[in-house]
Order: C-alpha cells, then structure tokens, then sequence
C-alpha cells in the first residue's frame, strides 16, 4: 500500500490550495457529499466539492454563472493490484471512450499519472501508486440565476471555460492529497 491509508474521509478536510488560488477557494458552508467504504479489500471515498461562487463583478453578467465542482475519489486496493485495469482504462469516462490525443502522461506522479480531457468543462487527473488509485476531476458549469426570480433566461450563457490551465494547480492538490494519505 506504500503508506497509504484511509483512516478517515479525507474530503471534509481536503485544502485545495492551489485549484483555491487559481479559480475560487472551496465553499466553506458547502455540505461535502462523499462516502467511507471500508472492506477487506478495497478501502474507497469518494466526494464533490463546491468551490465558491465567483463575486457579481467576476460574473459574465446577464444573470449567468460559472460553477466549478472539484471530485475525488480515493481506492485503496488491498488484494489485488489495480495496475493494468488503471492502464486499460485510461481512456475511459464516464461518457464513453475519449481519444488518445486527449489523455496526456504526467511525469514524476505515482507510478503512472493521466490528465483526461473528456470535454471542454471537464479534465480528470488520474494517479496510480501501488495499489493506490487516485482521481482529482475539475468540472466548470454555468448557470442561470435571475436577480428577481425571472423564469425567462436573458441572453445566451457563457462559454464553459477552458480548464487547462488549472492543469498545475490539479497536479499540486493531488500531490498535497497524496502526502495527507500516507502515513
């Protein structure tokens, strides 16, 4: 396991400094929505975390906004190593299959690291370390809020932005996740 250990969730306490930095600290009243599954062979979590809302001025305007979600997910497997099913899967969303061109190799992660780019508004960052299997998933989306509860939408909503050059900030929040699970 190579240190690795899930004594308790650690979504709730998950700092996600740099991704804070680099588009929004994470929502501090926000309910973390994640899971504890512990079994002889496999330890897992998972979880959702919303980052704070951007403030009016750094809104697109018309009533829309960006939300950004970040997911972890955490599998500790105790009986079986998880190396080639990481391999075989790492074109593998949940939308389907991407391309090979949009899944790049991250050098000096784990034993094998992938950043995954399912679409525009969604990039996965994907780390093996013996037989721990780690996932850090950046997802932009926007949405629709009148100042006066108005049902009609105004005007067309902004482009999801591209998420790539969060890119850095998901390879040093995973690395910070990494060190918090060894032990």
């Amino acid at each position: 396991m190579r240190g690795y250990q899930l004594d308790q969730d650690p979504c709730p306490s998950a700092q996600l400094k740099s991704i804070g930095a680099a588009i929004a600290p994470r929502e501090s009243t926000a309910m973390v929505d994640s899971g504890l599954l512990r079994h002889a062979a496999l330890d897992q979590t998972q979880c959702l975390i919303s980052l704070r809302s951007r403030t009016k001025a750094e809104r697109p305007g018309n009533g829309w906004s960006i939300d950004y979600t970040v997911g972890i997910t955490v599998a500790l497997h105790k009986k079986t190593d998880p190396g080639d099913e990481f391999e075989a899967q790492r074109r593998v969303t949940d939308l389907g299959v991407v391309p090979e061109e949009l899944v790049e190799s991250v050098p000096d992660l784990g034993d094998k690291a992938y950043l995954v780019t399912r679409d525009a508004g969604n990039v996965e960052l994907r780390v093996l370390e013996g037989g721990a299997v780690l996932s850090l998933h950046l997802s932009a989306s926007t949405r629709y809020q009148s100042a006066d509860d108005e049902e009609d939408v105004v005007g067309d909503g902004p482009d999801v932005p591209d998420l790539s050059p969060y890119q850095p900030a998901m390879i040093s929040d995973m690395r910070d996740l990494m060190s918090s699970l060894k032990h």
